[in-house]
């Protein structure tokens, strides 16, 4: 029986599915308005075993001239679909995140442009960030080797993928905790089963 504890106690929590996180990077290259040069966009996705779970945080950053503009993170929460950022100042800025947010977003970091073709970029990246919201792993597959969807403003090309487990909640005494406590019920359990024969 104490072996059968220690048994449990060392291989169940290897039998457990483990939590694991990952990380599906993005760029956003070559837009129709020329007003910057990229945008990085990364979904954080955290799930059980072999999941896909939905992302649970999505990030944006723009680059001009190969360097990213400073300050320029710009955070989505997307099961409230809300964003934040901290303005150039540091005041913070929040609300709803739709085309409208993402081009007053690159207003407020000096990007310039035709107002026309902005607004096209940014409907086309809002609804590709839709995508990569319900099923970041099913957006990264989906763009390999396909950058540019039929009428898209820009070339939306898949970096990398990253993964990695997460460390246990449980804790270790748990495991020994469980095989204690059968082998106590299993013992008052002969105890009255042999007090019933006298």
């Amino acid at each position: 029986m104490i072996a059968v504890g220690v048994l449990f106690a060392l291989f169940a929590p290897r039998l457990v599915a483990k939590s694991h996180q990952a990380i599906y990077s993005f760029s956003v290259q070559q837009p129709s308005s020329g007003a910057y040069e990229s945008i990085d966009l990364n979904a954080t996705a955290e799930g059980r075993g072999g999941e896909r779970a939905g992302a649970r945080e999505l990030r944006l950053r723009m680059f001009v001239q190969q360097s990213p503009v400073a300050g320029s993170d710009i955070t989505v929460d997307p099961a409230a679909g809300t964003f934040r950022y901290h303005a150039p100042g540091g005041a913070e800025t929040t609300g709803k995140f739709d085309a409208d947010a993402l081009v007053g977003w690159m207003r407020r970091f000096g990007i310039g442009g035709d107002e026309t073709r902005l607004t096209a970029e940014a409907n086309a990246l809002t609804t590709f960030t839709d995508q990569v919201r319900r099923d970041p792993a099913g957006a990264f597959a989906a763009r390999q080797g396909t950058p540019a969807a039929p009428g898209e403003p820009f070339q939306l090309s898949p970096i990398n993928h990253l993964e990695r487990d997460l460390p246990s909640t449980t804790p270790n005494w748990v495991w020994w905790a469980i095989p204690v406590a059968v082998w106590l019920v299993g013992l008052g359990v002969i105890l009255l089963l042999g007090r019933g024969r006298d």
